[in-house]
């Protein structure tokens, strides 16, 4: 009889200690989830680059020069006229190594060897995706799809520097009549575009032009289709 009594008492105590143990579980579970949500709230967020503000222009709004030379880059014919036959314009590819490789174009025939610009005078314009003199545009990332002009920097000497990086390579000097012509081009510099078009592929086709006025006439005087970091 007393082991009896001994065996109901110690299973009352059991089922009166079990609930409080459960209920100190689920305390210390609530605890810990509010912890680990805690932990993940508080966590520093890594600071990401958002993408600039830009404006889209549509081609209707773009400089009437421009408008003009890029409805020419789709007609051959119209095209030759941007070619100023005194001065030159300079195609700027990857060479040997760190230089460049620079050859002048003297006729529309010659762009077709460029895959860049061939690519440009076959492709349709964009109708709303022009970009000019927007800010903070990082030409080895633009951000979107379009056409990027900026006005030139004055005082550039970017394509002489560039010829006579081209000779370099091979430790020849830039005769008298190339700097001339170069230097004149480089002083009526007046516009610089980031071309950033998809192609039928998908992929973007990427590079720069550069527009002078001679004669009071828009030229197109150096095609660049090296890539960023060269």
């Amino acid at each position: 009889m007393r082991s009896a009594f001994t065996i109901l008492s110690v299973v009352t105590i059991f089922t009166m200690c079990n609930p409080q143990k459960q209920e100190a579980t689920t305390v210390d579970t609530v605890q810990v989830q509010q912890q680990q949500d805690s932990s993940i709230t508080e966590q520093p967020t890594n600071d990401v680059s958002s993408t600039p503000s830009l404006t889209s222009t549509k081609f209707e709004e773009i400089p009437f020069e421009l408008q003009q030379f890029l409805e020419a880059v789709n007609d051959r014919d119209k095209l030759a006229g941007y070619l100023n036959t005194a001065v030159g314009c300079y195609i700027i590819e990857e060479g040997a190594g760190i230089y460049p490789s620079v050859s002048e174009v003297k006729q529309t025939l010659d762009f077709f060897g460029n895959t860049e610009f061939l690519l440009f005078m076959n492709s349709p314009k964009p109708d709303n995706a022009y970009f000019i003199n927007q800010q903070n545009v990082d030409p080895c990332n633009l951000p979107f799809e379009g056409i990027y002009f900026t006005s030139a920097k004055k005082d550039s000497h970017f394509l002489l520097d560039t010829y006579q990086s081209y000779l370099a390579a091979a430790n020849d000097e830039i005769p008298e009549e190339v700097k001339t012509k170069l230097n004149t081009l480089d002083a009526a510099m007046v516009w610089s575009g980031n071309i950033n078009l998809a192609n039928k592929t998908g992929d973007f086709n990427t590079f720069n032009i550069f527009l002078a006025i001679l004669d009071k006439k828009l030229c197109l005087a150096a095609i660049d289709t090296r890539g960023c970091g060269i």
